[in-house]
């Protein structure tokens, strides 16, 4: 499925100024160039079942966040055949 279908699935956001909070990288504004979805590519997640609060989808589609509680998974899909999900660590500037 394109990015632009899955884009018309995307979950609900009537509130354009609501921040988006993903853990390990904080908040992010709505303007970000992320796009919301209702689930992963690959279906494995769901946002609202199993502990999954929003998926996010990077603008170019490449990267998928999955942002739980207190964590968050990037499912990035392979132009091989191989993709894998990676934990996001906590974002740090010095």
């Amino acid at each position: 499925m394109t990015l632009q279908a899955r884009t018309r699935e995307m979950t609900n956001m009537s509130d354009k100024e609501q921040k988006i909070i993903i853990p390990g990288l904080g908040e992010v504004m709505p303007d970000s160039g992320l796009v919301p979805l209702s689930n992963c590519s690959d279906g494995y997640f769901k946002t609202g079942e199993n502990g999954v609060n929003s998926i996010h989808s990077t603008g170019d589609g490449k990267v998928e966040l999955i942002a739980f509680k207190g964590k968050t998974l990037a499912y990035v899909n392979s132009i091989m055949g191989y993709p894998a999900y990676y934990p996001v660590h906590p974002v740090k500037l010095y």
